[in-house]
């Protein structure tokens, strides 16, 4: 995700999202950023093959790590 995002802030110099539902990226360049924002909501998200690892992260980390996961993740 933080690809995508920055691929957005370095063609558009900027992250307001007034200014980005005016701005017009390429075909080819939609294409990469759906698949970047999909692989990394995939890892987040219960998708089969890439959901292994968040269930055994939270046994394996201490209290603090766990609430980390949760919160941020």
């Amino acid at each position: 995700m933080l690809l995508a995002i920055m691929l957005i802030l370095f063609q558009t110099g900027t992250t307001d999202l007034q200014i980005l539902l005016t701005t017009e990226f390429s075909e080819r360049r939609q294409i990469f950023l759906w698949i970047a924002f999909f692989a990394s909501f995939a890892v987040k998200v219960p998708m089969v093959p890439v959901h292994i690892w968040l269930p055994e992260a939270h046994v394996e980390a201490p209290t603090a790590g766990s609430v980390i996961l949760a919160g941020f993740f």
